[in-house]
C-alpha cells in the first residue's frame, strides 16, 4: 500500500466515530485472521492505541474473537490473532440499524444492556454511553467466555460443530483467553484459579452431555420491542422454539446463563430481559402472554429428582462438577437397598468410583433409576402486570436520562455537571463488581476511586 493511500485511510479513520471505527476494523478483518498491528498497518498508522480500544469493544460484544497467537517481530512477543465471529453476519449491521431507525422515526435503538447499565451504575453509563470513554479494564473472563459458550452452542445447533468437538473448542478458547490475561478474579490469583477450575469442570460437563433438542429451535433471533412510539429496544433471543399442544401453539423463550444460579426473589429480579422478549413476541404475533413462556437455562447446573424410600420425590439443583458427591448420601442409602446385596466395602468402593468419575453410570440399575438428571431450566412465572411495570420503569428511566442530558447540555460547565448529575456512590455491595467485572478502573471511574480512598483511610 503506498503512503498516500495509508495517510488517506488514517485521516478517514480518525474522523470516524466509535461505532463506525468498529465497522472499519470488521471490514479490515474480513475473512482474514490478523493481529492488532496488522490491522493498524492496513489502516495506515503505527500507534496501536488507535485500534486497541475498538478491538476490545468488539471482543466484549462477541463480534470478533481471539483465534490464536502469532509472533510480533517488533516486540518479539506472542500476540493475539483476531478473527470475525462466524455469527457476526447474522447480526444487524450498523447500516441495517440505521434503516430501522429511519423507518421508525427514532434517533436511537435501546438495548437491555444499556438500560441495565444505567439502573446498576449511573456513572458507568455516563462513561460508556455519553462520554464514550474506551474501557480500560477489559480483562474480566466472564463476558468473553460467555460469548464463546453461546457461539459453541449456536454452531452445534446449526451443524457447524459436531458434538464430539464441543469440549475441545471450549478448552481452546478458554486457554487462549487465559493466556492473554483474562481472569475471573483480578485481585486474588488463588481465588481466580479456584473459580477457573470449577467453572471449567462445570462447563466441560455440560458440553460433554449436551444434546440438541429434537424440535426446531432458532438461536440469536433479532427482535424489536416497542415501548412507546419513540422508545424501541433491540435484542437477540438466545433460543426460541414453538410447541404445539391441544390448545394450539406455545412459544418458549430461553436465556442461556453461564452465571451462578439465581435463587428466590432474584429469579424475577433478573427476568427483565426475558420479559422484554416476551413483549416483542406478543407484539409481533398477537399471541397472549399465557402462551409465551420464558425460562433460564443455567448451564453450570443440573436438576436432580431423587426418589425417597416413602415413594415421594425431592428435587435438588446441583453444580455439575461434583454432583455425584453431592448425592452421595442418597446413593449410599439406595446401594444398601439394592437387589445386588452389596456388602459395606463394595458399597463404599462403588460410591467412591462414581464420585471420582462424577457419573451414575456404574451404579446398579435399581439404584440409578432412583435419580432423574436433567438440564437446569428455571421457568419464570409472570403476568401482564409484570409487563406493565417493566414498560413503565423503562419509560421513566429513559425520560430521566434524557432530562439529565438536556440539563447538562444547557450548562456552561458541561464536564463537571455531567459527572455530578450521573454520580453514583460505590458501596461495599458493588465493590466486588467494580473490582472484578467493571470495564472501568478507579482511574476513570471517580466514584470507585473515592470509595477506595475512603476505605484505605479507614484501614489506617
Amino acid at each position: 500500500m503506498n503512503e498516500i493511500t495509508k495517510q488517506t485511510r488514517f485521516e478517514s479513520y480518525c474522523r470516524t466515530d466509535k461505532c463506525n471505527r468498529q465497522k472499519v476494523i470488521l471490514e479490515t478483518l474480513g475473512n482474514e485472521q490478523l493481529t492488532a498491528r496488522e490491522i493498524s498497518n492496513r489502516l495506515g498508522y503505527k500507534d496501536l492505541n488507535y485500534v486497541r480500544p475498538r478491538i476490545t469493544e468488539l471482543l466484549q460484544k462477541g463480534e470478533i474473537f481471539i483465534v490464536g497467537t502469532k509472533m510480533d517481530y517488533q516486540t518479539n512477543r506472542n500476540v493475539a490473532v483476531y478473527s470475525v465471529q462466524k455469527d457476526t453476519a447474522r447480526r444487524k449491521t450498523q447500516d441495517e440499524i440505521n434503516i430501522i431507525k429511519s423507518k421508525l422515526g427514532i434517533e436511537s435503538l435501546w438495548s437491555w444492556s444499556r438500560y441495565k447499565t444505567y439502573k446498576d451504575d449511573k456513572f458507568t453509563y455516563y462513561l460508556k454511553y455519553i462520554k464514550q470513554v474506551p474501557p480500560d479494564r477489559a480483562d474480566s473472563l466472564y463476558a468473553p467466555l460467555g460469548n464463546v459458550i453461546h457461539e459453541i452452542i449456536e454452531n452445534y445447533h446449526n451443524g457447524e460443530l459436531d458434538k464430539s468437538d464441543l469440549v475441545d473448542r471450549y478448552k481452546e478458547k478458554l486457554y487462549e483467553l487465559s493466556l492473554f490475561g483474562y481472569k475471573f478474579d483480578r485481585n486474588n490469583e488463588e481465588k481466580n484459579q479456584t473459580i477457573h477450575q470449577k467453572y471449567d469442570e462445570n462447563i466441560s460437563h455440560f458440553l460433554s452431555n449436551y444434546t440438541k433438542p429434537n424440535y426446531k429451535t432458532i438461536l440469536e433471533k433479532f427482535i424489536l420491542t416497542k415501548i412507546t412510539p419513540k422508545i424501541y429496544f433491540q435484542g437477540y433471543i438466545d433460543c426460541i422454539h414453538a410447541v404445539k399442544d391441544n390448545n394450539g401453539i406455545e412459544i418458549w423463550i430461553t436465556d442461556f446463563k453461564t452465571s451462578s444460579l439465581y435463587k428466590g426473589d432474584k429469579i424475577n429480579e433478573m427476568a427483565g430481559q426475558l420479559l422484554l422478549y416476551a413483549m416483542a413476541v406478543h407484539q409481533k404475533s398477537g399471541m397472549p402472554y399465557d402462551r409465551i413462556h420464558i425460562q433460564f437455562h443455567f448451564l453450570k447446573y443440573l436438576k436432580c429428582t431423587i426418589r425417597q424410600p416413602s415413594g415421594k420425590t425431592k428435587e435438588r439443583i446441583l453444580e455439575r462438577h461434583n454432583y455425584v458427591y453431592s448425592l452421595s448420601s442418597n446413593i449410599r442409602m439406595w446401594l444398601k437397598k439394592s437387589s445386588e446385596k452389596l456388602n459395606d466395602l463394595q458399597i463404599e468402593l462403588m460410591l467412591q468410583k462414581a464420585i471420582d468419575e462424577n457419573s451414575l453410570d456404574i451404579l446398579p440399575d435399581d439404584v440409578r433409576n432412583k435419580f432423574i438428571i436433567k438440564n437446569c431450566y428455571l421457568e419464570v412465572t409472570y403476568s401482564s402486570q409484570d409487563i406493565y411495570k417493566l414498560r413503565q420503569d423503562i419509560i421513566s428511566t429513559v425520560t430521566e436520562i434524557e432530562n439529565k442530558i438536556s440539563l447538562c447540555s444547557a450548562s456552561l460547565d458541561s464536564i463537571d455537571i455531567y459527572e455530578k448529575t450521573f454520580w453514583q456512590d460505590v458501596t461495599d455491595k458493588e465493590s466486588f463488581f467494580m473490582a472484578n467485572l467493571s470495564e472501568y478502573s478507579a482511574k476513570l471511574h471517580k466514584p470507585y476511586f473515592e470509595y477506595l480512598s475512603k476505605r484505605n483511610q479507614s484501614n489506617i
